[in-house]
């Protein structure tokens, strides 16, 4: 998608940490969010989620920082542009780094599966159908942008899809706010529910990957929604 606005991809690339051979320690984890609703989605998907640290091939030295979740017990979801040409990857998750591999890379929709053997026991979240969205609807954005755990509160405003197929939206614009680090990380309605995964920004919007495309393209639950090339704006129904 051709645009003269600024697109930043919300992952981050830093000098090296040295990883390859020796992990870091984990780093303190502080939640700020402004209810106690909002406090237990935030706890109970904390549980769900990875920090992902990947080291690009053709760029010596540097670090792709972004956020996973767990679909199943030994496969993560993520962005492509993560850790596309990165052989070594490392998760952070429940107090630990373990070393994983791409399964899955589909860069037309910027998804990656990342395989994650001997996973302690941990819960999934719940995804929603992205075509029942409605505009107005509330939404979190959860990650660890700039490697620090946080999440942010907003709306879906818009979404971008194939009309000519029924309508099914691939690209959700939102007023969550994300950064360098979301990458990867769920977007979920109210209940707690999966509804997108941030993928990029630029000073004026934020985006998210739906729910269904990201499911298509990794295969979850052999979901297959009809998804082809060319986006076309679509105006959500208000609530």
């Amino acid at each position: 998608m051709k645009s003269s606005a600024l697109v930043l991809f919300a992952a981050i690339a830093l000098p090296g940490l040295g990883l390859t051979k020796n992990v870091p320690a984990p780093r303190a984890i502080s939640v700020a969010v402004p209810s106690e609703q909002d406090n237990a989605i935030a706890s109970r998907i904390l549980d769900s989620l990875v920090e992902i640290f990947a080291y690009p091939d053709d760029q010596p030295g540097m670090e792709s920082i972004g956020t996973g979740f767990f679909i199943n017990r030994h496969q993560v979801i993520t962005n492509a542009h993560v850790v596309a040409n990165c052989s070594q990857i490392y998760l952070r998750f429940a107090h630990q780094d373990v070393i994983s591999q791409v399964s899955i890379l589909n860069t037309n929709l910027d998804v990656a599966v990342l395989e994650v053997a001997n996973s302690p026991a941990h819960q999934y979240l719940k995804i929603r159908d992205s075509s029942t969205l409605r505009q107005g609807e509330a939404c979190i954005a959860i990650g660890f942008p700039y490697g620090q755990f946080n999440s942010t509160y907003g709306t879906i405003i818009t979404a971008f899809g194939r009309a000519d197929v029924g309508f099914n939206p691939i690209l959700l614009q939102m007023t969550a706010p994300i950064d360098l680090g979301n990458s990867g990380g769920p977007v979920v309605d109210a209940a707690g529910q999966v509804i997108g995964m941030a993928t990029m920004f630029n000073p004026n919007a934020y985006y998210a990957i739906s729910s269904n495309a990201f499911s298509e393209a990794a295969n979850i639950n052999h979901y297959h929604s009809g998804i082809t090339e060319g986006l076309s704006v679509h105006a959500l129904e208000k609530n």
